[in-house]
């Protein structure tokens, strides 16, 4: 079994272009990588837990025992390590890295990670503690201590907290409950059925606790005997061995399957809604009177699940009664008052309206707004947005409570009186559409307990839920290992104007947001559009592997922030987490209006992006829901004929490689890879001998010609080529060298038309391209593919500069294939490249021109299904 690094580097030589090795070869013990964490929003930390990824070359490391974390005097640091990913020898890919810190505003700490000593052992001045005892999980991080019951309405039970003296003080008995309250019938409340030790410690733990929210009937306090369920909900639980915080993510899902399978929850209707007003008759697209299409139809019906949920809310019981309450404002002092009775704020703000595309006057618009209410419709405090958190303090406790991304994800509600918190995740404050099925959010709280005089550092602890401290290596260490690809660092001197253009697109994502108000719960950290109809793009095309990629091509933070917000939007809201059908599940919704009404479809699926975000993170959730990805490509390729281009384009083909090939190197688990084995074998016996192409009838909305014309679209093709490359370089097969060579020869001679109809006018070779032609010559060695890159390159990098930067971060498969293209020219330098121009071979426009004369390119008659 080849792996990523030798097949590379197998493949230059081959073609006899050997100039780039990686210059960090690391023997066994030899390993040293310089790692740093900086402060990165002016905010002081203390104390700060940390757990970020990073990766090691094939073969440097068996074991995370064979590994130590030095500061910048050389001490060994308290840290824990964890395995995120191996390579096939088993060798260490990813590890994860977990320990605490603390920061002056700025601030930049340098560590290096590198081999143990024989004698050399890591600190452990304390841990965290967990046992088990007749079904409660107890957890102890020293300073903090819960009971964890299952079968109970408590999440989290029994809450402690260690005072000055030693001694521990309960904070809250009945603690922690999600609550769910649903018109015309009695509330649900959480009850607990698993849990789950995903880490032990001993310096961090992550407990993940899975249940049901059911029937409870509140005149007796317990669950109804009916036993009615709504939502299942999961919530992590992640503590620092000797911290008094405990970090928590609630995720709530819609899986009430009812069993009737909607058009959404078919494979692909995406097609069949294309093709509506067309049907196939002796041989020939015969159009139909004109009709509502049924998508169109089922929005009317509004049908897909949805249950009428009111609130969705997190409890907090406290066993003493609270006296004060502050709220954070942003930009502003807190909002502080006393607990006479009931207290609240209310966050609400606006949402992307469709005005421009429907021609309506943009009303109403809602502002944000923050409010800060006493008993009932008494506004005490007006304000735009409230900062996301609470303290609350009283004669022997205080509570700090604060959310994630909290006006971003409006509307929000925390309500409360002396001896009870509350926190709206999902509120009826504003008319947003009810979950429907496989929905889901998370929300990500950080709690902290004090005595009654406590100050909370409420900037710190708000800056780490929403910029928290990240440990990260080189630019060149993160390229140097091969785990992101075929990729080099951004160079500025070569690529400035381009490196340029990519940031401020990605700095620009933000400002996008403000000006075209992409906020809520449903849509923060996505892209809305118009495609025949207003849509939101769900993230097609790997938005998030652009974020991450340029990261670590760059180490700028920019990248690392916004891959924070697109991934948290990515896990819960695009992906059909529960479905009636279970091929759908787990697969990615592509474009349509709210998001998550349209339907899985593996042509618009991406899950590489999001496996380099746990692997930077760590995060189990991104796992969790990459995993998912996975399985549902995995039975999509088991299932589907990827050559029935009635339901499908050939770009489904590339998209399942550029899948599951990363998913494979993620995990090596061989599912996956025996699913991009049936997706190229299926491929393989498509392509056509002589055109090279996967040819079909193309779809008669988008060709006019009756018949319409027999051929393809060259820029599907060349994400197929992106996705045989990917296999290629993990697995090896002689044919897909062959595969590659004739798609590529075919791409030149379609000129880069749109698609290949009889009067389509030539096209330019574009990113899309890039990686089909560049990698068919680092395997072949024939310059007039790289020639064409190349021209195509010069043509794109003209428009490549701060000016024309986009509104949003770019595509990930764009990114893929410009970022080898600099990569080649990198490496070959003035062979290929000179004063910003390409150096041609002379011979390749005969090359070119003989394949554009070429009629065996040329698609032959097919008889139709």
């Amino acid at each position: 079994m080849k792996n990523f690094i030798k097949n590379f580097i197998k493949n230059f030589m081959v073609a006899g272009l050997m100039s780039y090795c990686f210059t960090a070869s690391l023997a066994f013990g030899a390993v040293s990588i310089s790692v740093t964490v900086t402060e990165p929003v002016g905010i002081p930390r203390t104390g700060e837990g940390i757990h970020s990824g990073i990766p090691l070359e094939q073969g440097a490391v068996k074991s995370v025992d064979e590994l130590v974390l030095v500061d910048g005097n050389g001490n060994p640091v308290p840290v824990q390590f964890e395995v995120l990913s191996q390579w096939q020898d088993g060798s260490l890919r990813w590890v994860l890295l977990n320990f605490l810190e603390s920061l002056n505003s700025g601030q930049t700490k340098t560590y290096e990670l590198r081999a143990r000593g024989k004698n050399e052992s890591i600190p452990v001045p304390q841990s965290v503690t967990i046992t088990d005892v007749n079904d409660v999980f107890t957890v102890n991080t020293g300073s903090v201590m819960f009971d964890i019951p299952i079968y109970s309405s408590s999440v989290l039970a029994n809450i402690r907290r260690k005072d000055a003296s030693g001694n521990w003080v309960t904070v809250s008995t009945k603690g922690l409950e999600a609550v769910i309250q649903r018109t015309g019938v009695k509330g649900f409340r959480s009850h607990v059925e698993n849990c789950t030790v995903e880490s032990a410690g001993p310096l961090r733990s992550v407990i993940k606790i899975e249940g049901h929210h059911l029937l409870w009937d509140h005149t007796v306090e317990q669950f109804d005997p009916a036993g009615i369920s709504t939502f299942q909900f999961i919530v992590r639980v992640f503590c620092y061995a000797g911290s008094d915080k405990i970090t928590l993510q609630y995720t709530f899902i819609n899986d009430n399957r009812d069993n009737r399978i909607r058009p959404n929850e078919r494979y692909h209707v995406y097609a069949m809604e294309e093709l509506a007003d067309y049907k196939w008759v002796n041989g020939h697209w015969v159009e139909r009177p004109k009709s509502i299409k049924f998508r169109e139809q089922e929005l009317l019906d509004d049908d897909y699940g949805q249950l009428n949920v009111g609130e969705i809310k997190l409890r907090l019981t406290m066993d003493d009664d609270f006296k004060k309450y502050s709220f954070g404002v942003v930009n502003d002092k807190p909002v502080t008052g006393t607990i006479d009775g009931t207290v609240a704020l209310e966050q609400t703000g606006p949402v992307y309206s469709y005005d421009t595309f429907t021609k309506e006057m943009p009303y109403p618009h809602i502002p944000f707004k923050a409010v800060v209410i006493h008993d009932k419709n008494q506004p005490v405090k007006e304000c735009e947005k409230a900062d996301g958190w609470v303290t609350l303090s009283g004669q022997k406790n205080s509570i700090f409570f604060g959310s994630k991304y909290f006006w971003q994800y409006h509307p929000k509600i925390f309500a409360l009186n002396k001896n009870m918190l509350e926190f709206h995740v999902w509120s009826k404050l504003e008319d947003i559409p009810d979950p429907e099925i496989g929905f889901a959010k998370t929300h990500e709280i950080t709690i902290q307990f004090g005595d009654a005089s406590e100050k909370f550092d409420t900037g710190a602890l708000m800056a780490g839920l929403n910029k928290p401290l990240r440990a990260v290596t080189t630019p060149e260490h993160y390229m140097e290992t091969g785990v992101f690809g075929t990729y080099l660092p951004a160079n500025y001197e070569l690529f400035g104007n381009a490196e340029e253009y990519l940031l401020i697109s990605a700095e620009n994502s933000d400002k996008t947001r403000g000006d075209k108000n992409i906020y809520g719960v449903r849509n923060f950290g996505d892209e809305p559009g118009i495609r025949y109809v207003p849509i939101y793009y769900n993230q097609e095309y790997d938005t998030l592997l652009a974020a991450t990629l340029q990261f670590a091509r760059t180490g700028k933070r920019i990248y690392y922030d916004e891959s924070d917000i697109l991934a948290w939007h990515f896990m819960d809201v695009d992906v059909l987490h529960a479905s009636n059908s279970p091929l759908n599940e787990g697969g990615q919704h592509m474009h349509f209006t709210d998001h998550a009404k349209g339907e899985t479809h593996a042509g618009h699926g991406t899950v590489e992006g999001l496996w380099y975000y746990y692997m930077l993170t760590g995060e189990p959730r991104a796992r969790e829901v990459a995993t998912g990805i996975a399985d549902f490509f995995a039975k999509v390729a088991a299932w589907k004929n990827f050559l029935d281009f009635r339901d499908d384009e050939e770009r489904t083909i590339g998209w399942a490689l550029k899948a599951l090939v990363p998913s494979y190197r993620a995990t090596l688990n061989p599912r996956y890879k025996l699913a991009a084995q049936m997706v190229v074998e299926q491929a393989i016996a498509g392509q056509d001998p002589d055109t090279g192409n996967w040819d079909h009838p193309l779809y008669p909305n988008e060709d006019k010609h009756r018949p319409v014309c027999i051929g393809g679209k060259p820029w599907m093709v060349g994400i197929i080529l992106q996705g045989m490359k990917h296999y290629y370089l993990e697995f090896g097969d002689p044919r897909v060298k062959d595969l590659i060579l004739k798609a590529a020869d075919w791409m030149i001679w379609s000129n880069y038309v749109y698609m290949t109809c009889t009067d389509r006018e030539p096209g330019m070779c574009s990113t899309t391209h890039f990686d089909g032609l560049t990698y068919a010559w680092e395997l072949s060695g024939k310059r007039y593919y790289l020639d064409e890159a190349l021209k195509g390159f010069e043509t794109s990098i003209v428009s490549l500069n701060k000016e024309n930067a986009q509104q949003n971060t770019v595509r990930g498969n764009s990114l893929e294939g410009m970022a080898n293209v600099m990569r080649i020219i990198e490496q070959q330098r003035n062979k290929i490249w000179k004063d910003d121009k390409p150096v041609l071979d002379p011979k390749s426009e005969k090359f070119v021109e003989e394949i554009r004369a070429n009629s065996k390119f040329r698609a032959k008659p097919q008889k139709r299904y």
